[in-house]
């Protein structure tokens, strides 16, 4: 399954559990797909790419948010951060690493 498929399917499960921060999060991330293919027909490598701006992105609001002491968004950042990495491919350990 591809990684537009598999986020439509979040959406649809999104909106079932009435999860407004997952539909929220999966809908951003639709629509950067989709601003740089409106048929949203990329490949997953450049989708990846996309979504580690996209983290990057998050992860400097949480730096803000928690640097001017605003906990509330921080823990939203944090929950969107999580549903984003899902999409990811793991990061090597360091183990792994040193085999390669």
């Amino acid at each position: 399954m591809s990684l537009i498929e598999q986020i439509n399917n979040g959406i649809k499960d999104a909106m079932k559990n009435k999860d407004t921060l997952k539909l929220e999060t999966f809908r951003m991330l639709k629509s950067k797909i989709l601003n740089v293919d409106a048929r949203g027909n990329l490949p997953d490598q450049e989708i990846i790419k996309l979504f580690k701006t996209y983290l990057g992105n998050l992860q400097e609001a949480l730096e803000q948010a928690l640097k001017f002491n605003r906990p509330e968004m921080a823990e939203k950042l944090k929950k969107e951060i999580s549903i984003v990495q899902e999409f990811l491919p793991k990061p090597l350990s360091e183990e792994e690493t040193k085999v390669i």
